[in-house]
């Protein structure tokens, strides 16, 4: 009669172990995934801020003889145009102040829409403060970017369009498309 051989015991403590190891493997990938997922939607919400309020400044353009808001009351001149209102950005909401953060370019105070896809119209600013505006002093960078561990920052420009600018290339913009 054959008698049936058991595995040692340390085996089955190896086996756990290897297991455990596993585990804490897959779990430090998940934590980082879901990490990277929390960012990309913080960077989409800032986005989608931006590019709203671009979009109702050349709608008020448009019912206002193609010029756009007074900078001192950009943000209420728009209200009315935006369907929904806006989402605070999430970067803004670790900081014990609370407000949405977009400024408005004061060189564009009261110029004419559309005039060149490479003016600067709105930016995400360190002003916390409705109808936010000045000349590129508060822009804000407050994401990290895939590619590189530069913070980045929503920028909206004269056509609509938006742009995802460190602080160099905002200034470099500035100066270079200055009217």
């Amino acid at each position: 009669m054959a008698t049936t051989r058991y595995a040692p015991p340390s085996s089955f403590w190896r086996d756990c172990l290897l297991i455990a190891g596993i585990l804490f493997v897959l779990t430090a990938i998940c934590i980082s995934l879901f990490n990277r997922m929390r960012s990309v939607a913080r960077n989409d919400v800032c986005l989608e801020n931006v590019s709203r309020q671009s979009r109702a400044m050349l709608q008020y353009a448009t019912d206002y003889d193609n010029h756009l808001p007074p900078a001192s009351i950009w943000q209420t001149a728009i209200q009315t145009r935006l369907s929904n209102p806006l989402t605070s950005c999430m970067e803004i909401l670790k900081s014990p102040i609370t407000g949405l953060g977009y400024a408005m370019n004061s060189q564009q105070d009261g110029a004419q829409a559309g005039t060149s896809d490479q003016l600067t119209l709105l930016f995400e600013s360190s002003l916390l403060v409705f109808d936010a505006s000045d000349n590129g002093e508060s822009f804000a960078p407050r994401h990290h970017t895939s590619t590189s561990r530069l913070k980045k920052s929503w920028v909206s420009f004269g056509d609509g369009h938006t742009k995802l600018l460190s602080q160099t290339e905002f200034q470099t913009q500035l100066q270079d498309k200055a009217p």
